[in-house]
């Protein structure tokens, strides 16, 4: 390579000179025959089936052509001319093919390959290949008018690729020919390319500026590491070689590969990382595309990867999603069946645990246990006990995990958890890469935060050495490998998030990395087999005094915070799905009259599908919001699929327990059922009068209407000044102060129960409860998944008068003021501010009318509890996070994961702010103090991926409670399931004898406060052999004996985990025994322990 005298040189350039030489000299040289295939197509607006095509009439097409619209679908029936193919092979014969979008290649009118943006080559069957040459056969494509990444421009694309996704006809047609490739020189132009690549990799930060003489020329002086100068000589006499020997390449090409190959394949000292790289192709069941978009992904990457291992042997592939399965094996059963041959053999790896990647902030505890239970059911069902075993729970792009999913983890026998998402944290880097992570309750898993910080890598040089720079747990040696002791980590390769998948490219960079200096030790592996690894690492370093760092809780994500609250109807629905599905499955299991088997089987299949529906849309981008709108639409219908099975066996359990209550003698007879775990009374209205009933936990209790008497309430007074807009409601436990705006300016607990709180104001001095704020929202990017700090600095206090401010209901029982006033620009907010009788709690009901663009509006409590730190409720526990002003690492505090209520306690007591079903909340100290302000976000306007999110009508509710200082968890967690799941009435038929008298129950749970034990579920168990399931978990964070009394006719009670096992070793439950003649079960339960029993 010759350069002027004297010139300065930068090595950099030199590698781009390679890389250009590669481009245009070697790659061009990789195909050594073609002829073109003609094409004729068949567009329609819909995705349709394949025999929908095969009766389709085509057109002819031709290259360059432009078609469309986004979303539709163009088969293509591609066909050669034989005189046109005499200088091609049948053997190793492929179609070059390329819409620049989505496709996918059916042979024998079964799935054989996916093409897209990343693969436009095909390689034929031998079969296929000698009857398309000869013409007897045609080749039929389903082009899919979209690209991986949905239908739209990329940032990263050119402005005339933009323009192209903008317009009417994005799809392009750009190759359509039979192909005949030299693997010799395929393979040159890849250890050629990796070579360069690994070489700028090694280079300085700035490389130095050097004479032509440079470190890789005769009598030089060395300026790099050894092994950067090794892999320039290699490449400059491979290029000088490729030169003087450029009119026959075939021939000299295996020499050059040999070379390059020779300075590639050098063992990297003994104490390198060890890289288990698994393929993978993670995709999102739904984002930027809609879900029947990803059941056609699905088909196409899983096609890819059966083509890969067809020719790699040493090639692994890991796919998690249980759902994704059973798209295949509902739409390519053939496919599926090749996929399941591929996991009886070991090297498709059907794992990760649960039925979708699911988001872990929103949804609720049980539904998190169904996830696993669900995933985990179906892997051993359709692949084998042996097969379909499940260890590891793998959420690479879940964002954020809460405290007790280790917990869940062990209970469904999974021991080790994996994931890429904390390093995304926009605050504080998370610290570790493997580690102990401890639930509240103690139990752990063993976790890794994969440090190649990329779930669809493509093992380049540089994702390959950020894996070793990144590694944080470098103590921990791996052992039981003779390559190297370096710490061990887990690497997923494939093209992801719209799936796709690894490229033959990836894993020649597998195998070349294998041992090669300056790059860790590659090797492929399985998932499972890296967990059993890196367990057995574990081990060997506690032999020696090392233990891995821990760390119990929650492990928040500091980033998306917006996904907690962006698409709230989505998680009003969720969380009402979630009620709805707990309470039909109490109703049925816990029957007076239980059902007939074949009943019980429909029952379970209905339950089964709604379940599933479910979890699919509490998928990781549909419940948090971040998908595009079609997605939306789809989960709407969904939804209402959810309830269209429900209610009818909704109604079927209610009558059944209405049935069986004893009526003779009462007027009108009215049941009040109380789905919560804990007793309630509630306010009913009827008309003009009002009365009070109530029902122990989990039971129905038969009134007589005509007989409840208003009188026997207990009235709450309101002192109400409709002029000055100002009132006082008080119910002998609680009174508030509300202002002319909606707002509340005082709030104490008066009731005597209540000491030490008698009396203590709650309210800050200045400021007040139930302030709203608007907020501008524009965070730096990803819109709809994220909030910003600089968000909050700016409040627009929401200060104007209200149109309407009236008194809606005097008592006696219930107590209410309207306020309506307008919010922002053009939106405009009604509250009910409501109490009732002998409620701890005061209710803003709210009705909002969202007109706002990329705003976001807050409810503001100004507290006068001191603190530095408040409490959240989340899934079976509660995590107490520092408030903002505390300490500089908790500045990512800003906008946190709750549950049903969030509060600010001192050793006297506090107050809480329960919700019906808003999720992101925050603790602020007032300026000059350490009194708290809790905050609730309600509502978000984002405009990306779903133009006008969240514009229209919502209807939420909140409530301050009070809480008994005694037992304040406790009493949080009974008022908060009772604000969502509230007793309700239904009519029972009169004089009807019944079973039970005039309540009925199907079991009580008798414990001791301050501990606060809620019934998860009460189902029928999985398998359908006539069992009960009861899940039980304490969430205050006290140990106490519980009592279980069964009324109904129960035998025997076995403790089981979650997948309704019998518990091994150390899962048994302490102080566990079931007395069958007195129906009583009894245990000694933990702090923040679940509980699972099976009875029959």
């Amino acid at each position: 390579m010759a350069f002027p005298p004297g010139a300065q040189i930068r090595p950099e350039l030199v590698l781009a000179t390679y890389e250009t030489f590669a481009a245009q000299f070697i790659a061009p040289r990789i195909i050594t025959a073609r002829a073109p295939l003609s094409a004729a197509i068949y567009q329609t607006p819909r995705r349709q089936a394949l025999s929908e095509a095969l009766n389709a009439t085509f057109r002819p097409f031709k290259l360059g052509h432009r078609w469309g619209p986004k979303w539709s679908t163009c088969w293509f029936n591609l066909k050669a001319e034989p005189r046109q193919t005499r200088a091609l092979s049948a053997t190793n014969l492929a179609l070059r093919f390329s819409t620049d979008t989505e496709a996918l290649l059916y042979i024998n009118r079964t799935p054989h390959q996916g093409l897209d943006v990343n693969r436009d080559t095909a390689i034929l069957p031998a079969s296929t290949a000698r009857a398309v040459l000869a013409g007897k056969e045609t080749l039929l494509i389903e082009a899919a008018c979209n690209h991986p990444f949905g239908a739209v421009g990329l940032p990263w694309e050119s402005d005339d690729t933009k323009r192209r996704w903008e317009s009417e006809t994005p799809g392009h047609f750009l190759a359509c020919e039979l192909i005949n490739t030299d693997p010799q020189i395929q393979a040159l132009h890849r250890d050629y390319t990796f070579a360069i690549a690994l070489a700028r990799e090694l280079l300085p930060e700035v490389p130095p500026m050097f004479a032509p003489s440079a470190p890789w020329a005769p009598g030089a002086k060395p300026w790099q590491d050894s092994r950067a100068e090794q892999l320039l000589e290699a490449l400059r006499r491979a290029t000088e070689m490729l030169k003087d020997h450029a009119t026959d390449l075939a021939r000299i090409a295996p020499s050059v590969s040999r070379q390059l190959h020779a300075a590639l394949s050098i063992r990297p000292s003994g104490s390198t990382a060890l890289c288990h790289a698994v393929g993978h192709a993670h995709i999102d069941t739904a984002w930027l595309w809609p879900l029947d978009e990803t059941r056609r992904k699905c088909q196409r990457t899983f096609s890819n990867v059966l083509r890969l291992m067809e020719r790699d042997n040493r090639f692994v592939f890991l796919c998690t999603q249980a759902q994704q399965y059973a798209y295949i094996e509902r739409d390519a059963p053939a496919l599926f069946k090749q996929i399941t041959s591929r996991v009886r053999e070991g090297r498709w790896e059907a794992g990760g645990g649960a039925w979708v990647e699911p988001d872990c902030n929103v949804p609720s505890g049980e539904s998190l246990a169904r996830q696993l239970v669900h995933g985990c059911r179906y892997f051993t069902s359709r692949f084998g006990e042996k097969a379909g075993a499940q260890r590891h729970l793998f959420l690479p792009d879940t964002f954020g995990f809460p405290a007790q999913l280790p917990q869940l983890m062990r209970l469904a026998g999974l021991d080790t958890f994996i994931t890429n998402k904390l390093s995304w944290n926009d605050t504080n880097p998370f610290p570790h890469t493997t580690f102990r992570w401890l639930a509240p309750d103690g139990s752990s898993v063993l976790a890794h935060q994969t440090p190649g910080y990329d779930y669809n890598a493509t093992l380049s040089s540089r994702e390959l050495r950020r894996g070793i720079t990144n590694h944080r747990t470098k103590q921990l040696a791996s052992t039981n490998n003779p390559s190297t002791t370096g710490p061990r980590y887990l690497q997923p390769f494939g093209f992801g998030d719209g799936g796709g998948g690894p490229t033959e490219s990836m894993l020649h960079a597998a195998h070349t990395s294998a041992h090669c200096d300056g790059l860790p030790v590659v090797q492929f592996s399985r998932t499972d087999d890296f967990a059993q690894a890196l367990h057995d690492d574990e081990a060997a370093a506690k032999r020696t005094g090392l233990h891995l760092p821990e760390h119990r809780g929650e492990l928040a994500l500091e980033l998306h915070r917006g996904t907690l609250t962006t698409q709230s109807w989505i998680k009003q629905a969720n969380r009402q799905a979630e009620d709805d599905l707990r309470l039909c499955e109490l109703l049925l299991a816990g029957s007076p009259r239980p059902l007939s088997k074949a009943e019980r089987t429909r029952a379970l299949n209905d339950l089964d599908e709604a379940w599933k529906l479910l979890l699919l849309n509490q998928f990781h981008d549909i419940l948090p919001g971040s998908s595009i709108a079609q997605v939306y639409e789809d989960a709407r219908a969904q939804f209402t699929r959810i309830n269209t099975l429900l209610n009818p066996w909704l109604d079927r359990g209610i009558a059944l327990w209405t049935s069986a209550l004893n009526t003779k003698g009462i007027k009108r007879p009215i049941v009040c059922f109380n789905p919560a775990s804990t007793a309630r009374g509630s306010v009913f209205s009827e008309g003009a009068a009002a009365f009070v009933a109530g029902a122990d936990a989990l039971s129905c209790e038969l009134i007589d209407a005509a007989g409840a008497a208003p009188a026997e309430v207990i009235p709450v007074k309101l002192d109400a000044d409709t002029k000055r807009r100002t009132a006082i409601l008080d119910n002998g436990l609680l009174r508030a102060v509300i202002d002319p705006l909606g707002q509340i300016t005082s709030l104490r607990a008066v009731g005597s129960d209540l000491s030490p709180n008698h009396t203590r104001e709650l309210c800050a001095p200045t400021g007040a409860l139930n302030a709203l704020s608007l907020y501008e929202d524009h965070p730096r990017q990803w819109e709809a998944w994220d909030v910003d700090a600089a968000t909050f600095r700016h409040p627009i206090a929401q200060t104007a008068a209200a149109t309407t401010w009236e008194v809606l209901d005097a008592g006696p029982a219930r107590v209410a003021i309207r306020v309506v006033r307008p919010l922002g620009q053009s939106s405009e907010i009604e509250q009910t501010i409501s109490l009732s009788t002998e409620s701890r709690s005061l209710e803003i009901r709210s009705r909002v009318r969202w007109n706002e663009d990329r705003r976001l509006l807050r409810a503001e409590f100004a507290t006068s509890v001191e603190s530095s730190h408040a409490h959240y409720q989340t899934q079976f526990a509660r995590v107490a996070r520092p408030a903002l002003g505390s300490a500089a690492r908790d500045s990512a505090n800003f906008e946190s994961a709750t549950h049903r209520w969030v509060a600010a306690l001192d050793t006297l007591g506090g107050v809480g702010i329960l919700n019906d079903h808003k999720y992101a909340a925050s603790a602020t100290h007032q300026p000059g103090s350490h009194r708290l302000t809790l905050e609730m976000t309600l509502l978000r306007a984002a405009n990306y991926p779903a133009a006008g999110a969240d514009r229209g009508e919502h209807e939420f509710t909140y409530a301050l409670c009070i809480p008994h200082p005694l037992a304040p968890f406790a009493g949080l967690d009974s008022e908060a399931e009772s604000l969502h799941r509230a007793l309700f009435l239904r009519e029972a038929k009169p004089n009807q004898q019944g079973l039970t008298g005039g309540s009925w129950s199907p079991l009580t749970v008798d414990f001791d406060e301050p501990a606060s034990v809620t019934v998860s579920a009460l189902k029928f168990a999985e398998d359908n052999d006539g069992s009960l399931i009861l899940r039980i978990a304490e969430t205050a964070g006290s140990s106490s004996q519980v009592s279980i009394d069964w009324n109904l006719p129960i035998s025997e009670v076995q403790p089981v985990d979650i997948l309704e096992r019998p518990l091994k070793g150390t899962q048994r439950l302490k102080g566990f025994s079931h007395a069958a003649r007195q129906g009583r079960t009894t245990l000694r339960i933990a702090p923040f322990q679940i509980v699972t029993l099976r009875a029959r």
